[in-house]
């Protein structure tokens, strides 16, 4: 994941209902060998914050260039 991409939560589905949908706007934090405390920031589409989000809560849809 980088910045620029788009996420929603692993797991949900992009139909009605529809989950929210993120951008990734900050780079990832905590890169050590714990995968799983890495966290990185989404500006969701329901939100007017930016959240840092555990890595693997998040599924990209679609890739920023």
């Amino acid at each position: 994941m980088k910045v620029g991409d788009m996420v929603v939560m692993r797991g949900c589905s992009v139909v009605p209902p529809k989950p929210a949908v993120g951008v990734i706007v900050r780079p990832r934090v905590n890169k050590g060998k714990y995968r799983r405390t890495a966290r990185i920031g989404v500006l969701w589409s329901d939100s007017d914050r930016v959240d840092m989000e555990p890595c693997h809560w998040l599924e990209v849809i679609s890739e920023g260039r």
